[in-house]
């Protein structure tokens, strides 16, 4: 490994040596399986890391050394490493970059998220390489047509001007030799087979000249069709690789689509899990569901029911939203069928979120690889017994409200969610409150007022002190025209931004 040190005495060759070493031996280990190579590798990064952390970051340089050290990153299961090296060379990147340095980056932020299963941002990726890929095929096609056609242009012009010149002095000289000849004929008719010797000689050379120029012409014509069948067979080859790149895009997209039904399958079998409108206005007949989800498949979920003499109303918000969410919100579901069933149930939801939190906690847990999954679920249960006017409720990570009168009143539980937390306790609360007619009781998750908007340039979110005031604002009129308020309010509130997360919100009224 000192070869190196005693032959290179030029800085930049010789890193440059240890790290196309660098970048065999990391090959090597992909292409074996074996550590002892990229321990190799490893070697020779080292060697040259400081050099290369004084390159400039927008440098070629520069970005080949960090794909190498990411290859050694992915071969070492150090994916996140990986990720977050390659990203910041995108930091660097603007609009000066060239296409094949963008190629570069996306293929191989690609390859990062394939092994990390984030499938989405790694189809993301593909898209943009193959579109940079796109635009560098066009450039360099459309480049050599336009050098081909110009240099083509500039050697006809300059054949058609030297045969011009080369035709008009042959016809110069033409004219001379007959002048010459007209005037020794008729001066000197003795010396006739003299001149025609001279003008059979000169016609001769005249013949040479013009058949050396059909050659030379003949020679320049053939090295043009050579060009030119040089140039169509580029043109064919890559019209071959744009075949295969529009290929590769209808497979994703074929791959793309099959994933889409996959979710809208699994929506229809969330929207059956959760309950159906009319389920929740048999029960509550003066009530709303606000229910937005973010994506297809959603991380909020609600479920009313019936236990003995209570009527029950069930708001959650899991961790995460999309196919992640939606997992958990069926997981829920599942548990509150089993756990929230009787009268005894309802008296007590307190208990009920204790049997969740054992449940979610134990189900939870991988086997194989030991550890514990943190996800869980904020959630609230409200029990309505109607004959008593009493509301008996169990609150874990989330707040609900009566509006009274226009009076807003909070409804406060335990501060730890449905899952693992830190600082949980052992029992969640069951508490109760007296009802009135005319009360309005308001469940919802954290989507609304997380939701993001207001002036341009001054962005914030929606706050949960503006979405309470909106609700106490419209709390008399009819539930249907509430919801319709909080929509509009909402969508107003967001305008052209997209929804960060999903929203559920569920108003009743105590008859």
């Amino acid at each position: 490994m000192n070869i190196f040190d005693s032959i290179w005495n030029d800085a930049e060759r010789k890193y440059w040596c240890y790290e196309s070493l660098a970048a065999l031996y990391i090959e090597q280990a992909k292409n074996t399986g074996e550590k002892k190579f990229a321990d190799t590798c490893a070697i020779y990064m080292k060697k040259c890391e400081v050099y290369y952390s004084n390159l400039a970051k927008s440098s070629t340089n520069y970005y080949y050394h960090v794909y190498i050290l990411a290859d050694y990153y992915i071969f070492c299961n150090q994916n996140n490493d990986a990720l977050a090296a390659v990203l910041d060379i995108g930091k660097n990147f603007n609009e000066e970059t060239s296409l094949t340095d963008w190629c570069d980056y996306y293929y191989n932020l690609k390859n990062i998220y394939n092994n990390l299963g984030d499938y989405k941002k790694a189809f993301e990726c593909s898209e943009k390489y193959n579109e940079y890929k796109q635009k560098n095929l066009n450039d360099s096609t459309v480049s050599a047509i336009s050098d081909f056609k110009a240099e083509q242009a500039v050697k006809i012009e300059k054949l058609e001007r030297e045969t011009a010149e080369k035709l008009h002095i042959a016809e110069k000289r033409r004219m001379w030799i007959l002048i010459i000849a007209l005037f020794v004929g008729l001066g000197l008719v003795v010396r006739i087979f003299w001149v025609k010797r001279k003008a059979h000689k000169a016609l001769a050379e005249k013949n040479e000249i013009l058949q050396q120029q059909k050659t030379e012409i003949e020679t320049q014509r053939d090295e043009i069709e050579a060009q030119r069948d040089e140039i169509e067979a580029q043109r064919d080859e890559i019209e071959a690789q744009r075949d295969d790149i529009i290929e590769q895009k209808n497979k994703i997209e074929s791959q793309r689509n099959e994933i889409i039904k996959s979710v809208n399958y699994a929506q229809r079998i969330q929207q059956a899990a959760v309950s159906k409108i009319d389920e929740v206005r048999d029960i509550f007949p003066e009530s709303f569901v606000y229910y937005k989800p973010r994506d297809i498949v959603s991380g909020d979920y609600y479920r009313c029911g019936r236990c003995g003499k209570y009527a029950v109303m069930v708001t959650a918000d899991c961790t995460g939203h999309g196919i992640p969410g939606a997992f958990l919100s069926m997981l829920g579901l599942s548990g509150l069928k089993e756990y929230l069933m009787t009268e005894y149930d309802a008296e007590n939801p307190g208990t009920v979120l204790d049997r969740m939190r054992d449940f979610i906690k134990t189900t939870l847990v991988s086997s194989q690889n030991n550890f514990d999954i943190k996800d869980g679920m904020d959630m609230t249960i409200c029990c309505f017994d109607f004959e008593a006017m009493e509301l008996r409720y169990a609150i874990a990570n989330q707040n609900a409200y009566i509006v009274r009168n226009g009076e807003k009143i909070l409804l406060k539980g335990d501060a730890m969610p449905v899952g693992r937390y830190y600082a949980e306790k052992e029992h969640f609360q069951t508490l109760s409150t007296p009802l009135q007619h005319g009360d309005t009781v308001y469940m919802f998750s954290d989507g609304i007022q997380d939701q993001f908007g207001g002036e341009a340039g001054k962005e914030r979110k929606f706050m949960r002190k503006n979405l309470i005031n909106l609700l106490a604002s419209n709390f008399t009129l009819p539930m249907s025209e509430q919801m319709s308020k909080l929509n509009e309010a909402i969508t107003a509130w967001r305008g052209n931004r997209a929804q960060i997360d999903d929203m559920t919100l569920v108003g009743i009224r105590v008859a």
